[in-house]
């Protein structure tokens, strides 16, 4: 018989609509839950609606609801397909991978699951399942797709540059005694994300414009004249990601890039302002 493969990947990706459309990736929604209201987190909510309430409370993140994945996993049954790839977020960030590969430990129905643990997220992770995507339009082949998306990932670079650290600090993803010395000092770190899929400072900057010189300087450095591929996320700072990726296009031989708005489940922990990178090389 023989595979007709479908590639899911969660909220988290960060990879624009039309990406989505053309590779026909089936996104699940992670949620938002705030004590009065519950948000899906690719749609129901703007960054903007977001980052207003938040002022007066943090909401909490949640895995995608087996409803959802259930539903999913119906409509691919019904669609004829036998096989089905998940390329989602850092496990050591989420535990929307372990839930995935419960659920296919259920052996759901006739359509198998497979697993790729991207080790990242946002602009990083939807990089790694456009690229698994393209792979297995290329080759049907689940196993060649995940050996190219793992290839990629190793030859990533992150940026993120983060005007406070209180988002990250409030949400659990760092320490409470990380985050106040950095309040403290005013320190702005550029972070990135380790080969395991956690958070990593890889400077420590005075003020937020001095971090995001950094990410410019550290890019002119590594790839400087090079052939790269570059993907730019934001918090509802849009011009700065526009001015900020036509600077890198000045620096590098850049084949090609986009810019998407972080989403408003990534949000919840890093905030308005935030600017990351990613770049291939």
């Amino acid at each position: 018989m023989e595979k007709k493969i479908a590639v899911i990947s969660d909220s988290g990706c960060d990879l624009p609509a039309e990406f989505i459309q053309k590779h026909n990736i089936r996104v699940i929604p992670l949620r938002i839950s705030f004590s009065d209201a519950e948000f899906l987190g690719n749609g129901d909510i703007t960054n903007s609606i977001l980052f207003e309430r938040m002022v007066r409370e943090i909401p909490k993140t949640s895995l995608p609801a087996r409803s959802d994945v259930c539903e999913l996993f119906d409509k691919l049954e019904q669609e004829g397909y036998t096989d089905a790839l998940y390329v989602g977020v850092s496990s050591n960030m989420s535990g929307s991978y372990n839930a995935m590969r419960l659920f296919a430990e259920d052996n759901y129905n006739s359509v198998k699951l497979h697993l790729a643990d991207t080790r990242c997220l946002s602009v990083p992770e939807g990089y790694c399942v456009l690229e698994a995507a393209r792979e297995l339009e290329k080759t049907s082949s689940i196993e060649r797709a995940i050996h190219h998306m793992k290839d990629i990932r190793a030859r990533m670079s992150i940026y993120i540059a983060l005007p406070t650290l209180e988002y990250l600090k409030r949400s659990g993803r760092i320490s409470l005694i990380e985050g106040a010395m950095g309040t403290l000092l005013h320190l702005n770190p550029v972070m990135t994300v380790d080969a395991e899929g956690r958070f990593q400072s890889s400077i420590k900057a005075i003020g937020y414009k001095r971090a995001i010189e950094f990410m410019a300087r550290d890019f002119l450095k590594k790839f400087g004249n090079k052939t790269v591929k570059i993907a730019i996320t934001h918090g509802n700072c849009a011009t700065l990601a526009q001015n900020f990726l036509e600077r890198m296009k000045r620096l590098a031989n850049v084949e090609e890039s986009f810019i998407q708005e972080v989403s408003p489940v990534l949000g919840v922990h890093c905030g308005p302002g935030t600017l990351g990178m990613v770049v291939i090389f």
